[in-house]
Parts: structure tokens; sequence; C-alpha cells
């Protein structure tokens, strides 16, 4: 039969019925859950060594088969001679009357009584009586399932409420403890029945007495509470940060109003979360900008100093590849080698130059080290970029000064060692001429004084270049200069078809150049930007600024434009990408010169196809020149 206390139950209910009715002897076959199969489930009068052997014989089927068909009550004379009942003949024996009832309730078979009766006190009392036992036996059955439904549950759920490795409680509304796992045993040293009739407040912190009232309250208001963290509190030991859920349903064992509390140990995660914290704030606020990529080297992260220095914002950067920065001055090997380095979990360092968004070159020393996970796999990766632009342009500056000097110092040799040959072969030159009266040699003498004058132009700009300078330094109005200079060089043949643009400050004040040098830069870098425009209609644009102590002069154009390999040669001597004999070479290295010897710079920016524009600065005092 069955155990436990529902099976109890129900057996003495059946019982009772049973002896209600007179019966000597039977036997009650319910349906399994699924209601398929038919299965003695109590017996009374009858040994139990009788429904064993009565579920070993052949022709048991066959009986269930007719039981499953039985559908009203039915009285039999000398059952045991019924050949539906005959594997039953034991239950019968000696007994004259039978009765099979179904026990339903609700027009739902739950199973069939068999009993055994040695008399009959009335035929239809009997059958009225039959009647109400049947669907009280239904109604028991269903009692018993749903009873042994709730015993297993609950086995079940105290069971699930030891083996978990959360701790749990079973608080009554005022946090009184009922009840608590194997796990609150172990993490505060206390069993259940030494926790019974504590408070949970004994447990937590006292800072978050409050917050567990609260949400205690809203528990009993039926009010979701969500996942909330408090604090408890251990003896002698650390203090343990829980995440707790709360939840309110009714408790049969204590029959009253409970709350299922589950508390998650998060003090390990807290402290990673802090330590986490504190490195984002780090990574966060340095001034070296950082970025963080994925394995296959989508950026997760940038930081505020990488926007600055990139010039691109987070939402652009993000999920996007960092070749977005990429400057194509490394060759596909210096990319292959630092892969090959940080995807072996190992660091690379190097300088990188990359594009900011402008377009203008950034210089960084890069250090990238391989983000791993705790078996040592490779996450990502972690870019620390320190900008050395600045750094890079002081040291070209530098070089190129340094160059100046020795160029400067070669000029003036040449200028001296060819100057004084040249003048004599030129006079030379000029006596044949005068006395040759033959005309092949007078045509070809013409030919040999251009390329003499060529070579004294040069000359001439090497000695202004290289010999310190006497010039006077006067307060200058820029402005004025510059439309000095437009005025020089828009009536060259080459610039009937360009509009020049003069976009001059108002409040431009004053500044103390050499006013001969700096109109011959302007002149220089004028006739560069109508030579970009290869005789063909367009804009050349002069502008200037005030920006406090020194002044910008910018002159751009819409010309063809230059590529990076021709921006890296642009200020040095004899370097032009223009036909023989249209050039020297030397205007912009000389205005260059003239610029620097004026404390100032001088700066190209340029696109092919688009144009060109060359800024000038130079100071309102320059000082000692």
């Amino acid at each position: 039969g069955y155990r436990g206390s529902a099976a109890y139950i129900f057996k003495e209910g059946v019982q009772s019925i049973f002896s209600s009715l007179g019966a000597l002897r039977g036997t009650l076959f319910i349906y399994d859950e699924s209601w398929e199969r038919l299965e003695p489930a109590l017996w009374v009068g009858v040994d139990s060594n009788e429904i064993f052997r009565l579920q070993h014989r052949d022709d048991y089927s066959s009986l269930l088969s007719f039981l499953r068909q039985v559908e009203d009550i039915e009285l039999i004379e000398q059952p045991s001679f019924d050949g539906r009942l005959q594997p039953l003949s034991s239950l019968w024996k000696g007994l004259p009357y039978g009765a099979i009832v179904p026990a339903r309730a609700f027009g739902i078979s739950y199973g069939v009584a068999l009993l055994g009766f040695g008399e009959l006190n009335g035929t239809v009392e009997l059958r009225s009586m039959l009647s109400s036992s049947a669907m009280q036996m239904g109604l028991m059955i269903e009692n018993f399932r749903l009873r042994e439904a709730v015993q297993k549950a609950e086995t079940r759920y105290h069971e699930l409420f030891n083996l978990t490795t959360e701790f749990c409680f079973i608080l009554k509304l005022d946090g009184m403890i009922l009840d608590s796992n194997r796990c609150v045993s172990s993490t505060f040293e206390i069993s259940s029945e030494e926790s019974f009739g504590k408070t949970i407040y004994d447990f937590l912190s006292e800072h978050s007495h409050e917050a567990f009232r609260q949400a205690l309250r809203d528990v009993a208001q039926l009010k979701h509470t969500g996942e909330f963290e408090v604090q408890f509190e251990r003896k002698g030991r650390e203090p343990i940060d829980a995440a707790v859920h709360l939840s309110e349903y009714f408790d049969t064992r204590f029959n009253t109003r409970a709350v299922y509390m589950v508390g998650r140990d998060i003090t390990e995660r807290k402290k990673a979360d802090l330590q986490l914290l504190r490195f984002a704030n780090a990574i966060h606020f340095t001034v070296n900008p950082i970025e963080i990529t994925d394995v296959d080297g989508r950026i997760i992260y940038v930081n505020p100093a990488f926007e600055r220095a990139s010039g691109y914002t987070k939402d652009e950067l993000i999920g996007k590849d960092p070749s977005i920065l990429n400057s194509r001055k490394h060759p596909r090997e210096f990319w292959q080698k630092m892969w090959g380095t940080i995807l072996a979990g190992k660091v690379w360092t190097g300088e990188v130059i990359n594009r900011r968004k402008n377009g203008e070159l950034m210089y960084t020393e890069l250090l990238v080290s391989p983000i791993l996970d705790a078996s040592g796999k490779v996450v990502g990766f972690l870019g620390s970029h320190t900008d050395i632009t600045e750094k890079k342009r002081l040291q070209e500056q530098l070089f190129r000064s340094q160059k100046m000097e020795s160029i400067g110092t070669l000029a003036a040799g040449i200028a001296h060692e060819v100057g004084n040959p040249l003048t004599s072969i030129s006079s030379l030159v000029q006596i044949v001429q005068r006395t040759s009266s033959d005309h092949f040699v007078r045509e070809k003498l013409d030919l040999v004084r251009e390329q003499i004058n060529r070579i004294a132009k040069i000359i001439r700009q090497l000695v202004d270049f290289s010999r310190p300078t006497n010039y006077e330094i006067k307060s200058t109005d820029v402005n004025a200069l510059l439309k000095e200079a437009v005025n020089i060089v828009r009536y060259g043949k080459k610039a009937n078809h360009v509009e020049f643009i003069l976009d001059l400050a108002e409040d431009l004040p004053l500044a103390e150049v050499v006013q001969d040098q700096l109109i011959q830069v302007f002149i220089n870098i004028l006739i560069n930007a109508v030579d970009a425009l290869e005789g063909k209609a367009g804009k050349v644009r002069v502008s200037t600024r005030n920006l406090g102590e020194t002044i910008e002069i910018a002159f751009s154009d819409t010309g063809r434009g230059m590529p990076p390999a021709v921006l890296d040669k642009i200020f040095e001597p004899f370097f032009t990408t223009k036909k023989v004999g249209e050039g020297t070479g030397l205007g912009l290295w000389v205005s260059y010169g003239i610029i620097q010897n004026m404390h100032g710079d001088i700066s190209v920016h340029s696109e092919v196809g688009k144009g060109s524009t060359f800024t000038v600065t130079i100071p309102r005092h320059i000082g000692e020149f």
C-alpha cells in the first residue's frame, strides 16, 4: 500500500467506507497519474500475497481491461462464479454477494472498488449507499493525490533548500526566523535549530536594518522588491556582502504567511568591482590616450584622452578597427610583427604614426598589452599611447635648423667660389659677343649668357640665405604688405585666370619685421600657389588672424595638391616639382629660413586634387634679429 501521512489518511478513510457498507472484504484499484493503468492501492480482509499473485496471473490484464469499462454500480450474486472476475475468485470465496463500484466524482473515474458481502440488507438502500460511497472514494483519491503531491513537493523543496549553495531563510513578516538551510549553518556557524526564534536583524549589519525592514513591508503589501544588497555580520570574521531576494508565500508547515529569503554572497564580486572601478577611473582620467579592443581587434572602449587626441568621438570609434587611424606610413610587415607578438600573449612597444580625423599626423609611443582571462587565454588588448607629436616636431625643427645652418655655410662657400669665376666668364662672353661678327657664335653666346644669368640668380639666393642680414626691423602693417605682394603677383602671365581673395583681419596689430624679406616670402608662396593652378582658372585665398602675441597668415589655393612624399621635402633646397628651367627649388627653402630667423613658423597642409594651404606664423615682437 501507500506510505506516508497522506497514505495513512487515505487508508483510514477508505476502510471506514468499507466498514460502513458492511463489506467483509474489499480491494480498491485506482488509476495512476497518467490515467492509463489501474493498480491495487488498498485491500481489506485480503492477504497481501493474494494481491501479489493476482498481479502475476496471465489473465490479470483481462481483468484490468474489464474494470476500465465499468461505468455503473453492479451487484453480483455468487461472484466467485462470475467468469469476468475469475482472477479475483479468492476475494469472493465463501461470500454470496459482491459489488463492483466505480469511484467517480464530478464525472471523472478515479478507480474501481470490488466489495464482498455476507448478506444484503435491502438492495435499494445498498445501491444508494454505494452511490454515495463511490463519490466519497473518488474525492478521497483526488485528495490523496493532492496531499501526496504536496508532500513530494515539500520533500523536494527541503532537499533543494539544503542543497543550494546560497543561504536561505524562511521568515515571518516581522523578520523572525522560522527555518534556515545548511548554507546558513556553514556560513554563520549556527544550526537551523539555533537560528529558530532569532530575527534576521541578529545577522544583519546595523546599516542594513532599515533597507530590510522596508523590503519586508513591501513584501507584506504584495509589492515586488526585486534584488537588493545588504551586509551580514559574522562573529570574529569578515562581514558578507549579499544580494538578497524576498518572496512572500503561505507556509503550510507553520500555517502562516512567510517570506522566503535567498541570499547570494557577492563579497568577492564587490571587491573585484571596486578594483575594476579604480582601474576604470585610472584609465578614464589618465592623460594618455587609451583604447581597449576585443581579440579580433574591434575597439570596445576609448578614454576621453583618446577622443581628444584622435579627433573622433567614442561613438565613432566603438566597434571599428584601429586601422581607422592608419596613416599608411608603416609597411604591412610592421603590423604583422605587432599582431604576432600580442596574440602570443606578449607586450609590444613601438613608435606609431597615426592620422587624426582632421588628417593631421599623430606620433605616439604605443604599448599594447594582451588582456588574459583566468585560464591565460587572450581575450582582448589594451593600447596605451604617449603622444610624442610635439617632441617629433621639435626634433624635426632642430634637425631642419641644423641642416639649414650647414647648408647656409655651404651656400656661402659655393657663392664665393662659384660667383667670382662666373663673373669673369660673364665678362669674357660679353667681350666675345661685342668683337665677334660670326652670327652663329653670337647666337650660341646668347644661350651661354642665359645660363650664366640663371646660375647668378641661384647664387644671389644662396647669398641672401647665408649672409647675416643688416636689414632694418620696422613696425609693419602685414595686411598692407600682403596687398602689395598680391598686386605684384596678380599681373604675371600665369595669373590671368586666377581669382585672388583677401580675407584680412581688421584687428590685426602691427608687427616688427624686416619688410623686404617678409614680402619676398609672401611673393614666393603666392607664385607657388599660382603655379599649382597650372594655368587653369582657380582661386588663391589670403587670410590673416590675430592670435594675440602672434599673427597667422594663410595662403590657400585650389590647385592640384601635393602627395605626402612631396610634402616631406617641400622646404629642402633645390627640391622642385617644376620642369627644368622653371624653378630653382630655392624659393620655399629661402622663405623657410627667413621665417625661422624671425622666430616664426611655416607649415603646409595639402590634399591631392583639392589644393594646398601654407600657413605662416610670425611674432608681433621678434626682438633682436
